[in-house]
């Protein structure tokens, strides 16, 4: 599998990205953070996980997890899936399903 270099949104993210709600499942509260929209990696997964974030994981706590939920307001996703790109980026892409 080919390496994605995240660096163009990076800058991006320093910008600002999007200000989304993020609620852990360990009843830890919600949290405001920013992510950056994504498009679907491949076409196979625009049926999926329609909705894609890249988040900065290593300043988030706890980790996110799949079944957590996040709110783009005013609609709900819960995390299917996370893949971290920590070591080329230190960020994570969240795959989201409609809740």
């Amino acid at each position: 599998m080919p390496s994605v270099d995240f660096t163009q949104y990076n800058s991006v993210f320093t910008d600002g990205g999007i200000s989304v709600e993020w609620t852990p499942q360990d009843g830890s509260g919600s949290q405001t953070i920013q992510a950056i929209p994504l498009p679907p990696a491949m076409p196979d997964e625009v049926m999926m996980f329609p909705t894609r974030l890249w988040v900065d994981f290593e300043s988030l706590s706890p980790s996110p997890l799949a079944g957590d939920v996040i709110t783009i307001s005013p609609v709900t996703y819960v995390i299917a899936r996370v893949e971290t790109e920590t070591e080329l980026t230190g960020g994570a892409v969240l795959k989201l399903r409609k809740q």
